[in-house]
């Protein structure tokens, strides 16, 4: 039974659609005011880290530090095309140090063992990369690249393991995610834009639609947009008009993507897309409005947007989809198994597979799949790892109640699998979304009062409902919760 309006008004109503409405315009304002000034974005970087070290060490509401971990996942490719002065894996290390801090402050008594075995049997490789590199500097940017993303995964998931979050908050975490991405698109759009009429595209990832940054990484967000925008229509703190808000943000977020020529950004939203839709439809309150959304989605993308795209690159973006292609992956992958083969108890060192993908390919590539990754670098250990991996995976999956929340585990913990598979751990997203794959909704007791009510972020943790409030970085609109 849904809660009265009175008991949702107490406890925290989600924000309304003209607070939401500034808050992306905003966000598209800040995007492209950080796109032109390094020293903006580097303040917003730094901004944000402090006040999640600050809530880290302060806050007992949990709700808090997933704003700010959500956050940070959908701003570091926006940091990344800003030029930020920091370090190039300052979102792996923010995560993890934010997160860290609340573990230590929050200690759990029921911890996630599966994310701690699954980081702690890839250290050992990293003595035999000690042994071969002498440099310093080589060997401590070979480690940050490699187990950066590992050590945030593992963190991710040990700290938001079986969090419980009231479903306002967890409303305001897919806006306060929606935020960067608007700002991402808004960069590619502008920069997609400025090309001259005789702009000849090519059949390959284009760096200028882009916004003069990786398009691999820039598409992967955008699809990633594209599944939290899907997962906020149908969360059951939507009204219509946010609903379709999310419409018009997955059609943007998929033409914006589809014309950086890089197919992963399509492949991860429309994938996961699907995952959350054979989960949520199974609920008859949902499936006339799903089918309905789907219907319009693609029909729009269909007959108006992809040929209208076609048509501005000149036949070339029909032509980039109709590549089957791995894009040279199966080669990098299959360099992996044999490495793994060749060395098989601890393999050949963190990061120092790259130099043999050189030896038998003539390119010095890094990796795309991080399960091969894993295999040729950690050996046998690296398998102990995946299989851990593979068992949080499945745990995930089997573990929430109800039919949001399966659709939520699922396609997150999906979109962080094939990222994974795709693009190896270039950016923190396939850690944070493994992490917020393990997020569980308590739905609210109307019985309770507002001031009484807690949530159980796990035994020794608690969040008070409704305050989890929405942060987001210093553009000047605010999201606030009414009470």
């Amino acid at each position: 039974m849904r809660p009265s309006s009175s008991t949702r008004k107490r406890e925290g109503s989600p924000p309304r659609a003209l607070a939401v409405w500034a808050f992306l315009g905003g966000h598209v304002l800040l995007g492209v005011g950080m796109k032109h000034s390094s020293i903006l974005a580097t303040s917003h970087a730094l901004l944000v880290f402090l006040m999640g070290l600050y809530l880290a060490a302060t806050a007992r509401d949990a709700g808090k530090i997933v704003l700010v971990v959500g956050y940070i996942m959908t701003s570091e490719v926006l940091w990344r095309m800003s030029h930020v002065a920091l370090l190039w894996e300052f979102g792996k290390y923010s995560t993890s140090a934010i997160l860290l801090l609340w573990i230590l402050r929050h200690p759990t008594r029921r911890p996630n063992w599966l994310a701690l075995i699954y980081l702690i049997f890839l250290l050992p490789s990293a003595i035999l990369t000690g042994i071969t590199v002498s440099d310093f500097t080589a060997l401590r940017e070979l480690i940050s690249f490699n187990l950066s993303g590992p050590l945030a995964l593992a963190v991710c998931s040990f700290g938001l393991y079986r969090m419980q979050l009231q479903a306002v908050d967890f409303h305001k975490l897919l806006l306060i995610m929606l935020g960067p991405l608007v700002g991402i698109a808004a960069i590619c759009a502008l920069a997609t834009l400025r090309l001259g009429s005789g702009y000849e595209f090519a059949n390959q990832s284009n760096l200028d639609t882009s916004g003069g940054f990786g398009p691999n990484q820039v598409s992967a967000m955008l699809g990633l947009g594209m599944l939290v925008a899907f997962l906020w229509i149908f969360h059951e703190q939507s009204d219509h008009s946010l609903r379709s808000t999310g419409v018009v943000l997955i059609l943007c977020f998929l033409a914006q993507s589809a014309l950086t020529f890089s197919r992963t950004g399509i492949y991860l939203g429309l994938g996961t897309i699907l995952v959350a839709s054979a989960l949520l439809f199974r609920d008859p309150r949902r499936l006339l409005y799903g089918t309905a959304s789907l219907t319009v989605i693609f029909a729009v993308s269909y007959v108006l947007i992809f040929p209208a795209l076609d048509q501005f690159t000149g036949g070339k973006l029909s032509l980039r989809f109709a590549d089957t292609g791995l894009s040279h992956r199966e080669e990098l992958a299959r360099t992996d198994l044999d490495l793994a083969r060749q060395h098989p108890w601890l393999g050949v060192g963190v990061g120092m597979a790259q130099s043999d993908r050189l030896k038998a390919l003539g390119t010095e590539a890094a990796a795309h799949t991080e399960f091969t990754r894993l295999l040729a670098e950690h050996g046998a250990l690296g398998a102990i790892s995946l299989l851990a991996l593979l068992l949080m995976g499945i745990r995930t999956t089997f573990a929430p109640a109800t039919k949001y929340e399966r659709a939520w585990a699922a396609a997150l913990l999906a979109y962080s699998l094939l990222f994974m598979t795709v693009s190896g751990m270039r950016l923190v997203a396939p850690a944070t979304t493994m992490g917020l794959s393990m997020l569980r909704l308590r739905k609210p007791r109307p019985h309770l009062a507002a001031g009484a009510m807690r949530c159980a972020v796990s035994p020794g943790q608690h969040v008070n409902a409704g305050a989890a409030s929405a942060l987001w970085a210093p553009a000047a609109v605010f999201v606030k919760q009414t009470h």
